[in-house]
C-alpha cells in the first residue's frame, strides 16, 4: 500500500517566490586578510604588463610567406628530382670517401651539375638547388632505403651514404658511358 503525499490546495499561493538568487554565506574577514589579496591582485596586474606584447604579423610578411609556400608548391615534381638525385649519387658515390657525403658538399656538386645541365641544353630553364628540395628528395630516397641519413648530433651535419647493389651501379655507369 503506497501512499502519495497530498498537494495542497491553492499550490501558487503556498509558493515563495524571490527576485534574485540567495545571496551566499558571508564570512567575515580580516584586515590583514584584505591587505594580502589586494597585493596578490597588485602583483598579478604588474605581471601583466611587464610581458611583452606579441606582435601580429604585418601584411608583407603573410605575403612573403604564402609567396614561398606557392614557390615551394610549383617546384618540380619531387619524385623526379628524387632520381635525378639517385642517379647522382650513385655516379658519385665511388669517388667519395667510404661513400659519404656531407650535405652542404652535396648542394655545391648537386648545384654544378644542374647548372651545365642547364648550359648543355642551351634553355633558360632556372637552376633549382634549393636546400629544401633536395632534402625532400633524400628524404623520399631514405624512405625507399636507397640512402641512409646520418647525424651525429642534433643540428650538427647531415651525411648521406648511398644504400645499393653495385649491379645497380653499374647500370648507371653503363648507361653513362
Amino acid at each position: 500500500s503506497f501512499e502519495t503525499p497530498k498537494i495542497p490546495l491553492k499550490l501558487e499561493q503556498q509558493l515563495r517566490r524571490r527576485a534574485v538568487a540567495p545571496s551566499p554565506r558571508k564570512r567575515r574577514v580580516t584586515l590583514q586578510e584584505l591587505i594580502e589579496q589586494l597585493q596578490l591582485i597588485k602583483s598579478t596586474i604588474e605581471d601583466r604588463k611587464v610581458r611583452p606584447r606579441t606582435r601580429k604579423t604585418s601584411s608583407k610578411a603573410r605575403e612573403q610567406a604564402a609567396r614561398a609556400i606557392a614557390e615551394l608548391a610549383h617546384q618540380e615534381n619531387l619524385v623526379d628530382t628524387a632520381s635525378d638525385l639517385e642517379k647522382f649519387l650513385l655516379e658519385r658515390s665511388p669517388q667519395s670517401s667510404e661513400g659519404c657525403f656531407e650535405f652542404d658538399r652535396l648542394l655545391e656538386l648537386w648545384s654544378s651539375v644542374l647548372q651545365s645541365k642547364a648550359e648543355n641544353e642551351s634553355n633558360n630553364v632556372q637552376v633549382n638547388s634549393d636546400r629544401v628540395g633536395v632534402f625532400w628528395a633524400l628524404l623520399l630516397l631514405s624512405a625507399q632505403s636507397k640512402v641512409e641519413l646520418s647525424q651525429e648530433e642534433f643540428y650538427q651535419e647531415i651525411k648521406i651514404r648511398t644504400i645499393s647493389s653495385t649491379s645497380e651501379r653499374r647500370s648507371v655507369l653503363e648507361k653513362n658511358i
